[in-house]
């Protein structure tokens, strides 16, 4: 059974919520992409700016030692031009 569990399914069985809240971003990202529907895109833009902001508020602040990732950078530059 645990073969026929998705990405996001996994995620969400992990119990993380940061960690599903994350696959469920790519999972709408890619969404996304696919897409060829007006509608469906604008629907897809909302869901992962929400999904986005509860990232933001799950994230924890401090980096350490660590680079950030490229993702990590952009939310940055978008959280300072807020």
């Amino acid at each position: 059974m645990e073969e026929d569990v998705g990405r996001l399914g996994k995620a969400v069985r992990s119990e993380d919520s940061l960690e599903a809240l994350l696959e469920l971003r790519n999972v709408l990202a890619d969404a996304m992409d696919r897409s060829q529907d007006a509608r469906s895109i604008a629907a897809l833009s909302r869901q992962i700016t929400e999904v986005l902001e509860r990232i933001d508020k799950l994230r924890p602040e401090d980096t350490g030692d660590r680079e950030l990732t490229v993702v990590e950078q952009l939310m940055e530059r978008r959280k300072k031009g807020a």
